[in-house]
């Protein structure tokens, strides 16, 4: 028997309560991809993948934001590299993306650093702040979070913003260099020490935090600690990460780690924020051995009410 590996898949969910009844998997194109997303763009290289990272809907189009990935020099299980970063575009017909008019685009959201240090890196989490999406303090932007890589494992939030008008028009899309926005991708600052690559921030509306952004994250991308940090507007200033949450899979079996974990608050009831994270082996036989590791994990962060 041969096993191909699957580097993306969509799950649509009917309505907005997290019910795995109304929740359905689509993993397998119409096509001789293996994958539903595979890179086309002029800049792809050949035998490239997509990692998805955040989306989001604006309109009537659903925008994703890929990592182009490519094999690397790691060790077995992390021998695999990031080359970019591009964006799908899906038109939506009655809610649902039609995967098969699906385009993709080059971005500029990838930059190598110029002292050779690592690279910036954006799309790793998306936060609508416009009144259309409801936000309780909205300036009329859509945030796109990021890091920059740095050599060593240091990952440290950066972000950007645009107006929905301008999302795909990259001549836009401005950085936060610490004390202004600028349209240098290279100024983006550095906002906050060991985020991992997925993450997200959340305006909360009630509660302790009311007023302030919650960022979460999984502390030093693979440390086993869910963490999160308040800040004071969507580009902080942030306070130092408090962890919250040790992920326990890992202790039960060798080889095992968790990474990536965000918060989904249009699934989390009111004052609680819900929060995923994967769980995955550095063991290639681990996942055939148990079909149960590989999926994410959800608590419910439950200290945001009155």
């Amino acid at each position: 028997m041969q096993a191909n590996m699957l580097n993306n898949s969509v799950g649509l969910l009917d309505g907005g309560e997290a019910d795995a009844a109304n929740l359905k998997f689509t993993y397998l194109p119409n096509s001789a991809d293996v994958s539903l997303f595979t890179p086309k763009t002029p800049r792809s290289p050949q035998g490239s993948w997509y990692w998805l990272q955040d989306g989001i809907v604006i309109g009537d189009r659903l925008y994703i934001f890929p990592l182009v990935m490519v094999r690397g020099s790691g060790p077995t299980g992390f021998n695999f590299a990031t080359y970019g970063v591009n964006m799908i575009r899906l038109p939506l017909a009655d809610g649902v993306p039609d995967l098969e008019r699906q385009e993709q685009f080059d971005t500029p959201l990838y930059a190598k650093l110029p002292d050779g240090t690592g690279a910036i890196v954006f799309g790793a989490g998306i936060m609508d702040n416009t009144e259309h999406s409801g936000a309780p303090d909205p300036d009329g932007y859509i945030y796109v979070y990021g890091y920059r890589d740095i050599e060593g494992g240091n990952k440290q939030l950066v972000a950007a913003r645009v107006e929905p008008q301008h999302f795909e028009q990259f001549d836009h899309w401005r950085y936060w260099d610490g004390e202004e926005w600028s349209p240098d991708i290279l100024e983006a600052a550095a906002l906050i020490q060991g985020v991992s690559p997925e993450l997200s921030v959340t305006p909360i509306n009630s509660g302790a935090l009311a007023g302030k952004y919650l960022l979460v994250v999984e502390r030093d991308t693979m440390s086993g600690y869910v963490a999160i940090s308040a800040g004071d507007s969507p580009v902080g200033p942030f306070a130092p990460l408090k962890r919250i949450y040790y992920t326990p899979e890992i202790d039960r079996a060798s080889q095992v780690f968790s990474y990536n974990a965000k918060a989904h608050p249009h699934l989390s009831r009111p004052g609680e924020l819900l929060i995923s994270y994967n769980v995955n082996s550095m063991d290639p036989m681990a996942n055939n051995m148990n079909g149960d590791l590989y999926r994410p994990r959800w608590i419910r962060l439950r200290e945001l009410g009155d």
